[in-house]
Order: C-alpha cells, then structure tokens, then sequence
C-alpha cells in the first residue's frame, strides 16, 4: 500500500505519514493533525535548495511501522533510498 512520507525541511525529520492522496491535501491533513496552524500551501516539483517552510515527500511502497520516531536516521535513508519523490509542499503562514 502507497504511503506518502513527510519529511520536515527545517529538521530533515519524518513528521508523518499519511494514504496516497494528492499532495496538497494530504499536507494540510498532517498539519491538522498536530495542531499546526492555518497554512497556505504550494506544490513544488522539485528540492528547493533553501530552508523555506514545508515538506519533502516521498511516495513508499515499504511497509512503515505502526510506530517510529521520526528522528531515526535509518527510517530516514530507508524513505530516501526506496521512496519516489513526490515534490516538496511549501507551507507558508496564511495571509
């Protein structure tokens, strides 16, 4: 089963991850979830080479544990490696 994995671009952690959907929407569905504030996002097809507000995401077909931490460095590479990137969401402050 595809899973889209979100890594922070700030921390490079893992923040979530959440049911193939498009990008946008599902970026706005992990932020609901913990309690982020109200955001306005853009998609991006590419890395931004900057420390701009969003996520990475990666579309996985590996099975993700039920629970991990974010920080694992080995989870990390696991998505980087075996993962398609899917684009990155930038997630700016609502106007």
């Amino acid at each position: 089963m595809t899973r889209l994995v979100f890594i922070d671009n700030h921390s490079g952690y893992i923040w979530g991850d959440l049911a193939d959907m498009p990008l946008i929407d599902a970026a706005r569905q992990l932020d609901e979830s913990i309690g982020g504030d109200e955001r306005a996002y853009s998609l991006l097809s590419s890395s931004p080479r900057d420390d701009r507000t969003g996520y990475h995401v990666y579309r996985v077909d590996i099975e993700m544990p039920n629970s991990y931490d974010g920080q694992d460095q080995e989870i990390i590479d696991l998505v980087a490696n075996q993962g398609i990137y899917a684009g990155f969401v930038e997630a700016a402050d609502a106007q």
